[in-house]
């Protein structure tokens, strides 16, 4: 992910349909996401926390997930005003419905290994997004498209 002079690399990162119709035949993205989650472990939450959200602020990022599978905890923030604003934090096998996958329910126990034989899939999205994962030579996108 290139955004201006920084090079991300977001754990999942989302746009909207009508702003990326299709995937680039590039091994990276120039677009400014409209979603990122990032994975937080004790060697990356700083990075998570303290460097990147203040670019995908810069840039317009307009939500972020940051999920803590240690923990089992889902950080919901959106971008108001030029800052994040908590719209949530859930955790445990709660049930949620969260910007910007609001149209469909899904149960946060998708996310955590131990809760699904480590091997599940973050959800089965219906009509609301489509999760893609295409391969560019050794490169593979991992982009969900809402």
């Amino acid at each position: 992910m290139h955004l201006g002079e920084h090079v991300l690399v977001p754990d999942l990162a989302g746009w909207c349909r009508e702003r990326l119709p299709k995937i680039p035949e590039t091994a990276y993205f120039e677009l400014a996401l409209d979603w990122v989650c990032e994975v937080l472990s004790p060697s990356t939450a700083r990075t998570a926390r303290v460097l990147k959200l203040p670019i995908y602020v810069e840039f317009g990022v307009a939500h972020c997930w940051l999920v803590d599978p240690k923990i089992k905890l889902l950080e919901a923030i959106a971008l108001q005003d030029g800052q994040w604003t908590l719209l949530g934090s859930y955790g445990g096998n709660d049930e949620i419905r969260v910007a910007p996958f609001d149209a469909i329910t899904f149960p946060l126990s998708a996310l955590w290994a131990s809760e699904c034989g480590g091997s599940c899939a973050i959800f089965q999205p219906k009509a609301s997004a489509s999760l893609f994962a295409s391969t560019n030579g050794a490169f593979k996108h991992n982009v969900l498209r809402i």
